[in-house]
């Protein structure tokens, strides 16, 4: 497959974007945005013309500049005592104690009294060992409707995916999943379990995603809302 990755520079009058990274491939046929922390990735077909870019950015110019906006807003955790965290769906509050095991607590987050690198490693320990228990809960609530059934579900460090899906059938979701509400996770669930029968997102494949989980639209939506938040979990601490 022929892929190319470009560094461009751009700006709107007062408003400056100092480069956008643009990935061009043989196979994609439309234009797409994707903020990625502060980042602005392009993803366009390989031969399409600058100027038809530039346009496609301009257009959008108003939703680019509010998510990179948003992004530089965001907060990676600071593992301080009284910081914040996410954890299904709910934030939690950290709270120190003298030795033991990370533990979600009502509204709070036990935390042993560890040197900051060393904690770092730690939670997201805790936050995988999570994921792992709680996905697999909640595939047991879509088995009965599954005609072909998952050949491993496994855990993804993939810093945009938040699921995939194999043709052999092993399906991945991103441990950082488990910061985000039960709903957004059955729903990255129902999306790729939908793949077991349609290797694409064809129109046959959505109908099996509403099949699978009928309320699946307002959770992508708050995915796609709060995807930046739980992104800022870093696991390689």
């Amino acid at each position: 497959m022929m892929r190319r990755v470009e560094q461009h520079s751009l700006s709107w009058g007062n408003e400056q974007i100092s480069t956008y990274r643009l990935c061009r491939s043989a196979r994609r046929r439309t234009l797409a945005l994707i903020v990625r922390g502060t980042e602005l990735v392009v993803h366009a077909p390989l031969t399409l013309p600058m100027a038809s870019i530039e346009q496609f950015m301009a257009e959008k110019r108003t939703w680019i500049a509010g998510k990179l906006a948003l992004s530089a807003k965001l907060q990676v955790p600071s593992w301080q005592e009284g910081s914040q965290c996410r954890y299904l769906g709910r934030i939690l509050t950290l709270q120190f104690f003298d030795g033991g095991e990370i533990t979600a607590a009502g509204d709070r987050l036990l935390m042993p009294r560890l040197e900051s690198s060393l904690l770092k490693k730690r939670v997201s320990a805790w936050y995988r060992q999570q994921a792992m228990a709680v996905f697999l809960m909640r595939l047991e609530s879509f088995v009965s409707g599954l005609s072909r059934l998952p050949k491993a579900l496994k855990l993804s460090s993939a810093r945009q995916r938040w699921g995939s899906c194999t043709a052999d059938g092993v399906v991945r979701i991103n441990w950082r999943l488990v910061q985000a509400s039960v709903a957004e996770i059955d729903y990255v669930l129902a999306h790729e379990l939908a793949h077991l029968r349609h290797m694409n997102h064809s129109p046959r494949f959505w109908q099996e995603v509403g099949r699978l989980y009928p309320d699946y639209a307002l959770p992508r939506q708050r995915l796609k809302d709060m995807g930046g938040h739980y992104r800022q979990i870093d696991g390689e601490s």
